[in-house]
């Protein structure tokens, strides 16, 4: 027992001998500190393509400035980790495409002297710039095409009708993609149904399909890939074609090289279904198609291979009879050549020459609802033939509001009732310019200026009342948008007073303007 208290004894004098230095290696780290950020400012949201600012101020005690270094650098989505900026300010264009859950963006700040690191995560939500507003296709070669959006209060809903600011995004499937279209654009069509969302260009050369959020090309969704089944007409380039919507279901129809598919948009669908065909019709050729404005109205198609009119649905594709007494047979259009498809006030009406005469008539078709194929479609025919000017019109157009006709030559746009044939010259291109296609604004929203008798300035709703009129200087190579109200409806009376039109300029040649969803 005496051996072991010794024993115990002098261990605790031995470790007595030794003196306590283990923390004389221990140095004190200063902590790298952030300032001028408070902690709710770590959300931030920027439209794609402006430049995102976070001014932090950041230190560290007893270590220079030059001693600190910074990375910023963003990541989430679809897109790659991407340094945006090395310095203690951020200050970088955001290029990456609109994504609603919002990027990670990973501020690094490294104190060099001790190889110590403080990494502090932001959320960036990127909005899309391109909301509704008009598309305008053009072709700077004459080979290939562009796409450019006009956000401005004449086209959409959420800009004041006091805000005169006008906003054009020029070249947009060229920014974000880094080539034009191949091709010369035949139409465009934007649809959004929830978050499926998709703009539809058809060219001569291919179909494309992008998100009108960001106009990137999808190469998953390009001509055959568009259908369900690939019809044979598909993929070879296109003559001719164009998109309407059935309103009534929101089903989209495609007209391309002359047969008809449709693609209801529900349920996230991004295909088009079979090409439609009448009952006991094994071929045919469209080449005008009209979506009427009423929203449970049917399509209306003319057929040039077998010279009649077709309609359609949701449920399918149908021809029309013959009705006894009708004014025109919508079955044997043989006499007609039909080159124009609208509406009017009183009906639809397809405008047509006369074979056997020359002369020009409007044959005007009853809207039908839910049609079938004894749907009584003709109701009357106007005769425009005394119209001035009218054999060398090259540009037509109808408008819902009213009984009117309007039409245009190389170098003047004239109006006319269709009830009393009285041409009158609306608006004459300056010296130089050509017109090169005309339009009625027929979407949903936007306001436009104009001036009552007084003089004084006054607003009205975009829609059925405002000109668009395209031109095209072949000196120059540019291409003019000029945006005229309508003041007189059932006279076709365009706004006078120049003060009150709109132009749009910097454009190659128009080759068409569409809304934009």
């Amino acid at each position: 027992m005496k051996k072991w208290i010794f024993i115990i004894i002098m261990q605790i004098c031995c470790f007595a001998c030794f003196e306590d230095d283990s923390n004389l290696e221990i140095k004190t780290l200063n902590p790298i500190r952030i300032e001028n950020i408070a902690p709710g400012e770590y959300y931030y949201s920027c439209y794609m393509g402006d430049t995102l600012e976070i001014k932090p101020l950041v230190f560290c005690e007893g270590v220079p400035d030059s001693k600190l270094s910074f990375e910023w650098k963003m990541y989430g989505g679809t897109i790659a980790p991407t340094v945006l900026d090395s310095t203690m300010y951020l200050s970088a264009k955001i290029t990456a495409p609109p994504y609603a859950s919002g990027y990670n963006l990973v501020f690094t700040i490294t104190d060099e002297t001790t190889g110590i690191s403080r990494l502090e995560t932001f959320t960036v939500t990127v909005l899309s710039p391109y909301g509704t507003g008009l598309i305008v296709a053009d072709t700077k070669d004459g080979a290939n095409s562009d796409l450019s959006l006009i956000r401005s209060k004449e086209f959409t809903s959420d800009i004041s009708n006091s805000d005169d600011s006008r906003k054009i995004f020029k070249d947009l499937w060229s920014q974000n993609n880094g080539t034009e279209l191949p091709g010369l654009v035949l139409d465009a069509f934007t649809s959004t149904y929830g978050t499926n969302r998709s703009l539809t260009v058809m060219t001569t050369e291919k179909l494309f399909r992008a998100d009108q959020n960001d106009y990137v090309n999808i190469p998953s969704e390009e001509d055959e890939n568009m259908f369900m089944v690939v019809p044979p007409n598909i993929g070879h380039g296109y003559e001719y074609g164009g998109f309407v919507e059935y309103r009534s279901t929101s089903d989209e129809f495609m007209n391309a090289n002359g047969l008809v598919a449709n693609r209801g948009v529900q349920n996230s669908n991004r295909k088009y279904n079979y090409i439609l065909y009448p009952p006991g019709v094994r071929n045919y050729n469209v080449t005008l198609m009209y979506a009427p404005t009423n929203s449970y109205a049917d399509v209306y198609l003319y057929d040039d291979l077998n010279k009649c009119m077709m309609f359609g649905s949701f449920q399918g594709l149908w021809c029309g009879q013959n009705i006894a007494g009708a004014p025109f047979d919508v079955t044997n259009l043989k006499d007609y050549e039909p080159f124009f498809l609208g509406e009017v006030a009183s009906g639809i009406a397809l405008l047509a020459k006369e074979k056997s005469t020359g002369n020009f008539k409007g044959l005007v078709m009853n809207k039908v609802s839910f049609g079938a194929p004894n749907s009584n479609y003709p109701k009357s025919i106007f005769d425009f033939t005394s119209a001035t000017d009218i054999e060398n019109a090259k540009f037509f157009e109808l408008n819902v509001l009213e009984d009117v006709l309007y039409y245009a030559t190389e170098n003047k746009l004239y109006s006319t009732s269709t009830v009393n044939i009285n041409s009158t010259v609306q608006w004459t291109a300056p010296i130089g310019e050509k017109i090169t296609g005309i339009k009625i604004y027929d979407a949903e929203g936007g306001n436009v200026a104009y001036g009552n008798e007084q003089g004084k300035r006054t607003t009205m709703s975009s829609p059925n009342r405002l000109m668009l009129i395209s031109t095209y200087n072949e000196g120059t190579q540019e291409g003019r948008l000029i945006c005229i109200p309508i003041v007189t409806l059932h006279a076709g009376i365009l706004e006078q007073d120049s003060r009150w039109h709109v132009q749009f300029t910097g454009f190659g040649k128009i080759l068409g303007v569409y809304k934009q969803n």
